[in-house]
């Protein structure tokens, strides 16, 4: 808890859930367990702290169970398109990956994969499951975009060097056309990859291309390619995201979202004459940004939430 806490909150997650009568269905429960989150006996603090210009909610749990992710991956999440509306970042994502598998191939998945036989079934496909994900560093994902015609975005994977990107990428590809996928179409460029086109996706492909040592995954070549960022601004030359290192002090920075860009995206999206939104916009015109930093010590995981406000 902060000393200038102005309300601190106790949750006792385990607790909370039992006492609602409600069950973790079996595959949210494995979902959870592949990616370290423990609810049954979890415990969380929460911390409000007002400053002048931000409001901060810091929060302390253990829901991460004995190894709570840790890393970091700020450097990833600022060299991202400053056309980002918003943006996150994860660090060693390639390990957690690789467990989170192992744990759905142990288990199977209920009614579609049985026991030990979803990473046997991907090899004889020609996809490596374990190469691809001992071969993945940090991941991070953006979203660009002020309208429903314009919203875009992509997943940034960082491989181990380019070589590995390429035949991350390359596994991929040679699995969709096994299966006979419609629609699959290479790309030409500097960046090598292929791009899916269907009725169902919308407008746009969906982009997989890799460059240099990292991977992009996004809807829509441009909004993909601007993942490998090699012109124009990024996150990290604006003056918001600035601010929000800045005020985040030592935690590493994990997301970030831009207050007006994001504003203006959901105006676009809400129905004309939601009374509950119009009101609110009052109070949403002066968020600058909102970003979350994180961090890990022992099986106690730290977060940070700072608003800036104008």
């Amino acid at each position: 808890m902060s000393d200038d806490s102005a309300a601190d909150v106790f949750v006792d997650v385990g607790r909370l859930i039992e006492e609602s009568g409600e069950e973790i269905d079996s595959e949210t429960k494995l979902f959870l367990d592949s990616v370290g989150i423990e609810p049954d006996e979890a415990t969380a603090v929460a911390s409000l702290v007002p400053g002048s210009d931000q409001i901060e909610i810091d929060l302390s749990t253990d829901l991460g169970g004995d190894n709570p992710p840790s890393g970091d991956a700020s450097e990833l999440l600022g060299s991202l398109p400053a056309t980002s509306v918003a943006a996150f970042a994860s660090a060693e994502f390639g390990q957690r990956f690789n467990e989170g598998i192992d744990q759905i191939d142990e288990q199977g998945i209920p009614g579609e994969v049985p026991p030990n036989q979803l990473k046997k079934t991907l090899k004889q496909a020609g996809v490596d499951l374990e190469a691809i994900a001992g071969s993945i560093g940090d991941v991070a994902a953006y979203a660009t975009g002020n309208s429903e015609r314009t919203l875009a975005g992509a997943l940034v994977m960082e491989a181990d060097d380019a070589t590995e990107a390429k035949n991350t990428v390359s596994n991929i590809g040679l699995f969709l056309r096994k299966a006979e996928v419609p629609g699959v179409t290479a790309i030409n460029g500097e960046a090598s990859g292929f791009s899916v086109r269907s009725p169902e996706l919308g407008r746009q492909p969906v982009v997989v291309a890799a460059k240099g040592s990292r991977i992009a995954i996004g809807y829509g070549l441009a909004a993909t390619m601007a993942g490998f960022q090699e012109s124009g601004k990024t996150l990290s030359e604006l003056p918001a995201y600035e601010e929000a290192v800045s005020a985040l002090g030592g935690t590493p920075i994990t997301a970030f979202a831009d207050g007006a860009a994001a504003l203006k995206l959901a105006t676009s999206l809400v129905p004309p004459g939601e009374e509950d939104f119009e009101e609110a916009q009052q109070y949403l015109r002066k968020i600058d940004y909102v970003a979350i930093g994180s961090d890990a010590s022992g099986d106690l995981a730290t977060a940070k939430l700072i608003v800036g406000v104008k």
